[in-house]
């Protein structure tokens, strides 16, 4: 997505061993650094895989490589936050990231909250 931060293939290792969720899911990330065609979107805790329009994208549920539960998307949880900070217009129509405040745009605006705990 435009204006919040987005992980992508081959993205340094150093990098991702400091996102939150790195712990929980290492062989992921690791694919992530070796070059797997995963991305990972720490704002919406979103791990796609590309569609082939170049646009859209598959929400994965599970990991790929373990089986694992992946956690939810925050999506919604981030348009929620964006509203009632008053950063996007109530109801408004995406896409609206290039909108968001920088403590938004990464996962600094969730990982210290209730919302980090995976059931």
């Amino acid at each position: 997505m435009f204006g919040i931060e987005s992980i992508e293939p081959n993205t340094g290792l150093e990098r991702l061993r400091a996102l939150h969720d790195y712990a929980l899911f290492p062989e992921l990330f690791d694919a992530i650094a070796d070059g797997a065609i995963i991305y990972y979107e720490p704002a919406l805790r979103e791990f796609t895989l590309p569609n082939a329009d170049g646009v859209s994208a598959y929400v994965l549920n599970h990991c790929p490589l373990t089986g694992r539960r992946l956690p939810p998307s925050l999506r919604d949880e981030w348009y929620d936050a964006l509203e009632a900070a008053g950063a996007i217009p109530v109801d408004a129509a995406p896409p609206v990231d290039f909108l968001a405040p920088p403590a938004y745009r990464a996962d600094a605006w969730w990982r210290d909250t209730d919302l980090a705990k995976l059931d």
